[in-house]
């Protein structure tokens, strides 16, 4: 309500679950043989607490080779103390402490990046980084994505990548052409949500759908399989 002005009517517990509870990734328990941290693989909540006062709580998700930051919201009496900044440092310490016990653990992966949206730019100070191209799903370094993102709305990031390496061009079409969303007053980022003294969630209204129900969070475990193999459990269809 504080962010996205919505009415408490619009504020349900059914809505917060949906968004920030219920994951399509099957938990995978640790295994004590290096593959996986103690942890474990799936979806988490970081709480961050200061003297026993619930600040902030960090949505993510713990893949065999990163740490998925999906989600935060924040106490808005502790804006001071920039929280988003905050915990993406806590989350790549995070990367880097559980190398030891899972050493595939490599990335910090901070989803969608619009350059031209303004709310969206702080992924971008975070480095080195790599922006992934749509198109072929190769990475290519930022420094090298960022002017031709500067220099024009539609770009397949990794033409430069391609040319550097000595490679020719497929022809450009519309088919080809990636579209950089032109989206600067857009929807809230993620780290733009907040939770009020009395720790009610927020769903953004990008979020939001007509269909309440959800998925329901798996609490299946895998054992005896190759869990580099295993990123997300479906459902049947209802």
């Amino acid at each position: 309500m504080k962010v996205h002005n919505d009415t408490p009517d619009h504020v349900t517990e059914s809505s917060y679950r949906m968004f920030l509870v219920d994951t399509p990734l099957v938990s995978v328990p640790p295994s004590g043989d290096g593959r996986v941290p103690p942890c474990g693989f799936g979806s988490f909540h970081q709480q961050y607490v200061v003297d026993g006062k619930l600040i902030a709580v960090g949505v993510i998700d713990i893949l065999p080779k990163c740490l998925s930051s999906k989600y935060l919201f924040w106490d808005p009496d502790f804006a001071f103390l920039s929280l988003g900044k905050y915990s993406a440092l806590q989350e790549v310490g995070w990367v880097k402490e559980n190398q030891v016990h899972c050493p595939s653990l490599q990335y910090y992966y901070l989803g969608y990046y619009i350059h031209s949206c303004s709310k969206m730019r702080y992924k971008a100070a975070y480095r080195p980084s790599e922006l992934l191209c749509p198109l072929r799903y190769q990475w290519v370094p930022f420094n090298i994505a960022r002017p031709l993102l500067d220099r024009k709305p539609y770009v397949v990031l990794s033409d430069h990548a391609l040319l550097q390496d000595g490679e020719s061009l497929p022809p450009q079409t519309a088919e080809n052409a990636i579209e950089v969303q032109q989206n600067d007053n857009g929807d809230e980022d993620t780290n733009d949500v907040l939770i009020d003294d009395s720790e009610e969630m927020i769903e953004p209204e990008s979020e939001s759908s007509d269909d309440e129900s959800g998925p329901e969070t798996s609490g299946q475990t895998l054992e005896n399989c190759d869990v580099g193999d295993i990123l997300i459990g479906l459902k049947d269809p209802v």
